[in-house]
């Protein structure tokens, strides 16, 4: 009997298992289960996950509105007492998210561990007596190994201790862009114009180098006479992104040309174009590598050619200018 009661007090001790559930939400590019489960068993010397055990961690992966969260949750098995964490993450970063939850469930059950190895000793009483005058219907049950007490989680919700959230991620991404858009200033009437380019990715910003064209658009007089007009650019632009919005400044430059209309057909011109100003869009993802663009600029002309039969002014490109674009994006590298 006393070798039985030694037994059931360092069964108490030993280290309590954990019902691990692992879940992700509509999420691309996290890890899988089984990944997730070895990154936990990674930091134990034994394997601490085990169906039906008396702790239950949860983890879910979904998105939140722009952004990436991870809420890892624990739970002593039959009872609604939960301590839960949760972590945050950029578009993208699913992977290291990942990991930082599989850090944080591994945290937890180290945690739960120490709870059991620093708690009291049972009391001398609950051991059974070895005095032969007493009965075996007068001394205590003793308890059998492996029916050790489950340890006791707070009796209010609390939060675990988390990791650090991830850093964003400073991987450089290499891009293509082509894009058709509509414009109303720049040449004399509503024109169209295609743009084809590259942008280079750091973080959340990215540096843009493309090149394009606005297709010819004409204005005349009554008499008949007039004037076409088109417009070649190279365009740069510095963005950041916030969420799936972003912002650039932007810088164009190129030559502007013409050509007269009617009794005018022979006469050509052309000259330089520089403006600045900014641009805004939204990236929206499609499948991996695609993503579709949506982007309007507004650009300042600091020269502004224009389009004249002598003295007479038939057109010149406005004070202010605008685009309106849609695009696709392809992420190459």
């Amino acid at each position: 009997m006393a070798l039985i009661g030694i037994t059931s007090r360092a069964a108490a001790k030993e280290a309590p298992k954990v019902e691990l559930h692992y879940a992700v939400r509509n999420v691309p590019g996290c890890l899988s289960e089984r990944e997730f489960r070895d990154a936990v068993r990674r930091r134990f010397d034994d394997d601490p996950l085990a169906d039906h055990a008396p702790l239950v961690l949860t983890t879910e992966i979904a998105r939140v509105g722009s952004r990436l969260r991870a809420t890892v949750s624990l739970q002593e098995r039959g009872t609604t007492t939960e301590a839960t964490q949760e972590i945050l993450a950029h578009p993208g970063e699913c992977v290291p998210l990942s990991a930082s939850a599989a850090l944080a469930v591994s945290l937890a059950i180290k945690r739960a561990r120490v709870r059991v190895a620093s708690s009291p000793p049972d009391s001398p009483s609950d051991a059974p007596s070895e005095s032969p005058s007493e009965s075996p219907s007068d001394s205590p049950p003793a308890r059998l190994p492996g029916s050790s007490s489950r340890p006791a989680l707070p009796s209010r919700v609390s939060r675990l201790e988390a990791p650090r959230s991830p850093k964003p991620s400073r991987r450089l991404e290499v891009r293509t862009h082509a894009s058709v858009s509509g414009a109303l200033g720049t040449l004399p009437s509503l024109s169209v114009g295609e743009s084809f380019g590259a942008s280079l990715k750091v973080g959340r910003w990215f540096g843009s180098l493309e090149a394009g064209a606005w297709l010819p658009s004409s204005v005349s007089t009554p008499a008949g006479n007039g004037g076409k007009a088109w417009l070649l650019f190279l365009a740069g632009s510095g963005c950041a992104y916030g969420g799936r919005l972003f912002v650039c400044a932007l810088g164009t430059a190129g030559d502007f040309r013409a050509i007269g209309t009617g009794q005018l057909l022979s006469h050509r011109a052309s000259s330089a174009y520089v403006a600045l100003g900014a641009r805004v869009g939204v990236e929206i993802p499609l499948a991996r590598p695609f993503a579709l663009v949506v982007q309007g600029s507004l650009l300042a002309p600091l020269v502004r050619p224009g389009l004249r039969i002598g003295e007479e002014v038939l057109w010149q490109v406005p004070f202010v200018t605008g685009d309106l674009g849609l695009g696709l994006r392809v992420s190459i590298l």
